[in-house]
């Protein structure tokens, strides 16, 4: 519609038109976004108790959501994680191939790190083909896990949709990872360092603070909530 308004003005303008057509178009009004739902950690932990770990592909899966709640990084990130990235003696995994090119090193979890260690040792080398090369997450074929791989899963063989009472996406796992670690005292800064944002309002965007926690971090912090009152 706005493209069809901006064709007829031109034209009316151009006197092709005799006319003016273009008032009578409406202007194409977007719809509000939706607020994104924010996860709590209990939703978090159902999350990753859907995955079987008693097969190869279920322990991928686990240890893949584990790093994701964890780390924060996004999903291509995750899906372009090799072997030579990790480095599990220091609890650290190096991100080569952000999505705007800045390379960082974040740290794992006790939990990623435990999941990991036994996708490795139990799940990947059940998967492992001429084709894996150095990649870390594997497929039924041996390759690297296809980006949408996991999503699918979660339609289809987790049956996500039904079994939890909450929507979900696996980016919701970022957005979390985000706002648990600044309810927990994290700095925005560090935050931002953690997901790879270049400016700071796009963390901003990644964190939700509701209004209860929101007052209770203004009434700690601002100085005007100290005594003496005068």
């Amino acid at each position: 519609m706005t493209a069809l308004r901006a064709w007829l003005r031109f034209l009316y303008r151009q006197r092709e038109l005799m006319l003016p057509l273009h008032e009578s178009v409406p202007d194409y009004r977007f719809p509000a976004k939706k607020r994104r739902v924010l996860l709590s950690h209990e939703q978090v932990r159902q999350v990753l108790a859907l995955p079987p770990v008693t097969e190869p592909l279920g322990l991928r899966d686990r240890a893949f959501l584990e790093m994701a709640y964890g780390t924060g990084m996004r999903r291509g990130e995750l899906n372009a994680v090799d072997l030579a990235d990790l480095d599990l003696s220091q609890g650290l995994v190096a991100v080569r191939k952000p999505k705007n090119l800045e390379q960082r090193t974040v740290p794992l979890t006790q939990w990623a790190l435990y999941w990991l260690q036994r996708y490795l040792e139990e799940g990947r080398p059940q998967l492992l083909s001429p084709l894996s090369l150095n990649a870390l997450w594997l497929g039924e074929t041996g390759r690297r896990m296809r980006l949408g791989g996991l999503g699918e899963r979660f339609k289809k063989d987790y049956r996500a949709h039904k079994v939890l009472d909450f929507p979900f996406t696996l980016h919701q796992l970022r957005h979390a990872c985000a706002t648990h670690l600044l309810q927990a005292g994290a700095s925005i800064r560090d935050i931002q360092q953690l997901l790879g944002h270049r400016e700071l309002a796009s963390t901003e965007v990644y964190t939700h603070l509701t209004p209860t926690r929101l007052r209770e971090q203004h009434h700690r912090c601002h100085p005007r909530f100290r005594p003496p009152f005068r």
